[in-house]
């Protein structure tokens, strides 16, 4: 899993943020698997989730598609939590 922390400017990026929040089980299109750690709320408000490494090109490609700033804390979960935990 990869974790990151992306960071919505727009009123459209954070929207769209709030979409894939609240679909059920990510269902909207496009279909990414995430688990949010912590939820979008406001502009400049830092979003933390998960996407999983077969989701992951796809969702970096969609991220730089909508100009939406993220930082790749992790790229392997595990090895991370071992590591710094």
């Amino acid at each position: 899993m990869n974790l990151l922390r992306l960071n919505p400017r727009t009123e459209k990026q954070l929207n769209w943020l709030r979409e894939l929040y609240s679909s059920d089980t990510n269902s909207a299109p496009p279909f990414f698997n995430l688990d949010f750690w912590q939820p979008p709320s406001n502009i400049g408000a830092l979003v933390d989730l998960t996407v999983s490494p077969i989701d992951a090109p796809a969702f970096f490609g969609e991220l730089r598609h909508r100009e939406l700033d993220y930082l790749v804390i992790a790229d392997n979960l595990e090895e991370f939590r071992i590591n710094y935990f």
